[in-house]
């Protein structure tokens, strides 16, 4: 979505887009106040004139996105506009924008062009950011739904199968929970593809079934069952339903997975890594514009900052910092949504219940839960307040440093006290406390830190910033492969035409947006 900005508006929602000089010592017109440089704003729709004190700011209407071919007149004569590339419309326009924003084409990759080639430089050499935009899919949907639909039936079959044919039982609580531990683990450490979807369905059909298990056992009072000691039936249930949507998000994992492929593998498309083989139709143009580039010694800087554009799916200076320490960034303009909720799971509601039912420390540690809730609610205030290219790693440290130790350590003391008989009230205990003095300040750390701190720093840094990026979407991500079924693998040419568009299945130009917010 484009971001939405702020306007003056009068009383009647109208922008306000005229200001008028009121000469003299006199006055705000409306409210009698003190005039800021004897400057008050007039409406053009309505009779209103006021103060800035009298109007309203409020966000009105979205960010503007300026195509980068419009900068250029097509039709004329562009000889003296563009003796200089620096100092052409397209250039300055782009100086102006707050970020760029490709276009990738199905055909061919833009970067075969120069002018696109271009636009990356001066990208670059100004220190913008470069995103790449993709179309919405209704496949998405689908794929989340088949999820949540999975985690429903098994709710369903759950019911009928408990209510006629299998009394509640202690196996059926321990198959189920190995069921979805083994799930949750491989749909981590798999890449997204169709048999992680299949993962994730089976996962999310065992959460429901756990769900209606716990709401049984609440519902006609089941005590044979210690496991309930440590956690109320009730809270279980909701426990697993969040779970269930934590196979749901790893499905949407899955699909932005599969178009960030697909635009990589647009944006390689006949791209063969090197600037010099960029095209144009007007052969002058291209000499000034590699002229330009080679006269300052960043050639090779620009093809990188198009190399960390392809395999994270943005370019970024952090990135391309980050790729300067020979740190693989494929995927890492992406972030896991699975991974966000499952450590709001952990660290917000998994505690919640420990505070409600006091399940957890006792005495003068009873503020345990709360801290630790307080730590998990200011993780996620810190992850949408980060900008997009350190969300991945903010992701996977707070599901590796904090949210993953955490469930290790509770499952293991559950499961110990279950075998020696000793779950009780305080069992929670252990884990809390490792989670408020450990684990949760250690995530917020390097959440905090980001790409650009911990890729400078020495061995541990650098190894935090490869495997995170890596596995900003699950371990075995791997960024950058087009799959065999896109169309925008499927064979087609490039050729240098005069309208500077790709020949192929689809002709529309590949292009970048210079986005401004204004």
């Amino acid at each position: 979505a484009w971001p939405r900005v702020r306007h003056l508006t009068c009383p009647s929602g109208h922008v306000l887009d005229r200001a008028s000089v009121v000469p003299g010592p006199r006055g705000c017109s409306r409210c009698g106040g003190r005039l800021a440089h004897s400057v008050q704003r007039r409406c053009g729709t309505c009779d209103f004139e006021g103060c800035a004190a009298c109007c309203e700011l409020e966000l009105h209407m979205p960010g503007a996105a300026y195509i980068c071919f419009l900068s250029n007149p097509q039709n004329l004569d562009l000889g003296s506009l563009l003796s200089s590339p620096r100092t052409s419309p397209f250039a300055q326009a782009l100086r102006s924008a707050s970020c760029t924003l490709v276009v990738p084409n199905s055909s061919c990759s833009i970067y075969t062009r120069i002018w696109c080639v271009y636009e990356a430089y001066l990208s670059y050499a100004w220190d913008k950011p470069i995103f790449t935009a993709a179309k919405p899919d209704r496949n998405l949907w689908m794929d989340v739904g088949s999820a949540a639909a999975s985690c429903i039936a098994g709710g369903g079959a759950a019911w009928l199968a408990l209510l006629y044919l299998v009394p509640l039982s202690l196996a059926l609580n321990f198959i189920m929970l190995a069921w979805i531990t083994v799930c949750g683990f491989l749909t981590v450490l798999m890449r997204p593809s169709r048999t992680s979807g299949i993962v994730n369905v089976l996962g999310a059909f065992a959460c429901g079934i756990m769900t209606t298990y716990c709401l049984e056992v609440w519902r006609v009072h089941y005590t044979s069952n210690p496991m309930f000691k440590a956690i109320p039936a009730p809270a279980a249930a909701w426990m697993f339903l969040l779970t269930g949507g934590f196979f749901a998000a790893r499905e949407a994992d899955r699909w932005w997975d599969r178009v960030t492929r697909i635009e990589a593998g647009q944006l390689r498309r006949g791209y063969t890594g090197r600037l010099e083989d960029a095209r144009s139709s007007v052969q002058a143009d291209r000499q000034r514009i590699l002229a330009e580039i080679q006269d300052t010694h960043q050639g090779a800087k620009v093809e990188e900052a198009i190399s960390v554009l392809i395999r994270a799916g943005m370019s970024t200076p952090a990135l391309r910092r980050a790729a300067a320490q020979d740190i693989d960034v494929s995927g890492a303009g992406r972030w896991s949504l699975a991974m966000v909720h499952g450590v709001c799971i952990v660290f917000v509601w998994h505690q919640l219940p420990h505070v409600l039912y006091d399940q957890s420390c006792g005495g003068y540690f009873r503020w345990v839960p709360v801290v630790m809730m307080l730590e998990g609610l200011l993780w996620a205030a810190l992850f949408f307040r980060l900008t997009a290219d350190q969300r991945g790693i903010a992701a996977c440290a707070g599901i590796f440093f904090g949210a993953l130790p955490y469930f290790t350590v509770w499952s293991v003391c559950i499961f110990a006290s279950l075998v020696a008989g000793t779950v009780g009230q305080r069992t929670n205990c252990g884990p809390d406390v490792l989670g408020v003095f450990i684990f949760g300040p250690l995530a917020l750390l390097v959440s905090w830190l980001g790409v650009d701190v911990l890729s400078v720093c020495p061995r541990v840094g650098q190894i935090v910033v490869r495997l995170f990026l890596r596995s900003s979407n699950g371990i075995g991500t791997k960024g950058g492969k087009c799959p065999e079924h896109a169309p925008s693998c499927q064979p087609s040419s490039c050729e240098d035409v005069e309208s500077g568009t790709c020949s192929g299945s689809d002709t529309s130009p590949g292009s970048g947006l210079t986005v401004d917010r204004v």
